[in-house]
């Protein structure tokens, strides 16, 4: 029916290309082909209705939706476990903080209660000589000699 079409598909069948148009089949508005086979010694003709066509258009457009979506879940999904794991080994990590600050306050206090008892060891052996400079008075130096002396054989009963 439509003159420059008929040429078209003259042309096709003499040159051996494909062609692809719009036609109506049986009243219904359809994308039709003819592909030619063996350099066009033979053609694959055939005609696909337009809404079909599009309804599988609609059909590939509601996959692709659903895979954007699944996708966008999966990825928030992804993002709410990385939050909660980060908060938790925020969590850790301030335990450990706290840790570590009660063990370091616990050493600092172990090191100075050491450091009071060796200055106490000390004032207790400097007010024992004192005590007994102020018993003797100047005949104190044996008895200052025999209380070192038994001090330091109970710090260190060996020979020196």
């Amino acid at each position: 029916q439509n003159p420059e079409l008929r040429a078209e598909v003259k042309e096709c069948l003499e040159t051996g290309k494909d062609i692809l148009f719009y036609h109506d089949i049986r009243e219904v508005d359809s994308l039709n082909y003819m592909w030619a086979v063996n350099g066009g010694t033979i053609f694959l003709v055939g005609y696909v209705p337009v809404e079909a066509i599009q309804q599988e258009g609609r059909t590939v457009n509601q996959n692709i939706f659903i895979v954007v979506a699944v996708m966008l879940i999966a990825f928030f999904l992804c993002c709410m476990v990385y939050y909660f794991n980060q908060r938790q080994q925020r969590k850790l990590q301030e335990e450990r903080e706290k840790e570590r600050e009660i063990h370091n306050r616990e050493l600092a206090q172990a090191l100075q209660a050491a450091q009071i008892a060796k200055t106490a060891d000390g004032v207790i052996v400097g007010s024992a000589i004192v005590a007994l400079c102020g018993q003797y008075g100047k005949d104190c130096v044996p008895h200052v000699a025999a209380y070192v002396r038994h001090m330091k054989e109970a710090i260190c009963p060996y020979p020196v």
